[in-house]
């Protein structure tokens, strides 16, 4: 009897050392991970914003077959989404947001207290930034007891998330796509326009500057812009060309600038295809386009023309960007 009263005794000490260790253990947590991405902050935070998009990289999901997702508000300022799963019940919302740097969000998840989630999107350096912060209720403290710090536990699934977040956005990035239209009428259309004289490899810059030139014209003369920033590059041998700028407008207009010129496009007939996301292989897209074309065997009527549907002026994710081509023809 005294030797069960010794061990029920002794028990009941380092019950009352862990409790107290326990009480002792800070009151806060702050996890951190962080990777160095190639990948454009606007093309980071858009997918990282779209809750339904959570499915493809986040390992707490990748992991939970059963787990069931619920969606609330995708597309606003405050999205928000919850899971129930077999590790517990959870929710997630973004409550603010300074695009496309920063995303703040807190997370509920069953006994523990909220926690704020921060996302810092390559705001200061080329690196994407996840953090989880807040503070520790005496079940949370208890829980790192048994199951490792905050920091062992999550810390690995936090790492893990950030890379799948790169490669799965690099993969779609480097991506191909090109889908061929078919045959259709351009409209007449009156334009200003700016001419080059400039290397390809320039195209980006180029068309980010001359596309500012042209929309400050039109608006200072008080033009209706009528369409997309659009461009027309000949056909040449050598690195060097002299290509155009252009911007639609509703009506005739003489322009009385130094550079900035107007002119009108006929009616025409023309093959059309349409090259989505980063420029880098649109030559692809062309080559398609003309191999198309030889196949209907047509008299070429007028040069190239492109057509900036989507660009970076109008949003800066390369992967929302469209480009329209254009082969007119007789």
């Amino acid at each position: 009897m005294h030797y069960l009263r010794f061990i029920f005794g002794l028990l009941f000490i380092v019950f009352i050392i862990l409790l107290l260790h326990i009480k002792n253990l800070p009151n806060t947590f702050r996890i951190e991970s962080a990777i160095r991405t190639s990948v454009p902050a606007e093309t980071l935070y858009n997918y990282i914003k779209n809750f339904e998009n959570w499915y493809e990289w986040n390992p707490w999901i990748k992991e939970d077959s059963t787990m069931k997702l619920q969606f609330k508000n995708i597309g606003t300022e405050n999205p928000s989404y919850s899971w129930d799963g077999k590790n517990g019940i959870g929710s997630m919302e973004t409550i603010s947001a300074q695009a496309p740097y920063i995303l703040n969000q807190k997370m509920n998840f069953e006994e523990f207290k909220s926690s704020n989630v921060q996302w810092n999107i390559k705001n200061d350096s080329d690196s994407l930034k996840w953090v989880m912060e807040g503070n520790m209720s005496f079940f949370a403290k208890a829980f790192t007891v048994f199951k490792g710090s905050m920091e062992t536990s999550i810390g690995p699934n936090y790492q893990k998330g950030l890379e799948n977040i790169d490669r799965i956005l690099s993969e779609r990035l480097n991506d191909y796509r090109f889908e061929i239209k078919g045959s259709s009428i351009i409209q007449k259309q009156f334009y200003l326009y700016l001419t080059f004289q400039k290397n390809n490899s320039a195209l980006d810059s180029i068309i980010s500057k001359g596309s500012n030139e042209l929309y400050a014209y039109a608006n200072k003369n008080n033009l209706d812009v009528s369409g997309s920033i659009f461009s027309i590059v000949p056909k040449t041998t050598t690195g060097a060309m002299a290509w155009t700028l252009g911007l639609p407008i509703k009506k005739p207009h003489f322009a009385k600038d130094t550079f900035i010129k107007s002119n009108v496009m006929p009616e025409r007939k023309v093959l059309k295809g349409v090259h989505y996301g980063p420029y880098d292989n649109i030559n692809r897209s062309w080559e398609k386009l003309n191999t198309e074309m030889e196949l209907l065997n047509p008299k070429l009527l007028y040069y190239p023309l492109t057509i900036y549907i989507v660009n970076k002026k109008s949003d800066k994710d390369p992967l929302t960007w469209e480009t329209q081509l254009l082969l007119p023809y007789k």
